[in-house]
């Protein structure tokens, strides 16, 4: 769906936007430890995390198509995901009828991945929350997240 960002595209980028590294990925709900070690290229960046820098710092036409591409065919006005955990995971794909593979597919999660979320045996991170809330949750909620995201942002 996206082309894969590399520790020094999002270097290349943090330093055009002239943010410090704790700014940068802090909007993203990453550490900015975790973050040098991402553009360091000591680790490769996880998909749903290239989603959400792609949402929060790409161009605002690329943006706006991805959110539109992510949420196609969900809508919900009556509230998604205000407190995601594992307990509400499978009770959120249920309501939209949706396979454990579609449903973690759309946020860049492996099934097997998601049943680990769903059953509690590993906890949601807060970039697959970010995501999970873009794409499930309301449009209310989606929205206040993706122009929270976009603050401030001028790729």
């Amino acid at each position: 769906m996206i082309k894969s960002i590399t520790g020094a595209d999002v270097r290349k980028l943090r330093l055009r936007l002239k943010l410090n590294q704790s700014d940068f990925w802090n909007r993203v709900g990453m550490i900015q430890v975790r973050g040098s070690y991402y553009e360091l290229g000591k680790n490769k960046i996880p998909l749903p995390l290239q989603s959400l820098l792609l949402l929060a710092y790409g161009s605002d036409r690329d943006a706006l198509r991805f959110i539109r591409a992510l949420r196609r065919g969900i809508h919900s006005r009556d509230g998604g995901s205000h407190r995601i955990n594992h307990l509400t995971l499978r009770e959120i794909r249920s309501k939209f009828k949706l396979s454990q593979s579609a449903f973690w597919e759309r946020v860049g999660v492996t099934q097997t991945g998601g049943c680990h979320y769903e059953a509690g045996d590993s906890p949601v991170s807060k970039t697959v929350r970010y995501l999970l809330t873009l794409v499930y949750g309301s449009d209310e909620e989606s929205e206040k997240l993706f122009n929270q995201l976009r603050e401030k942002s001028t790729a």
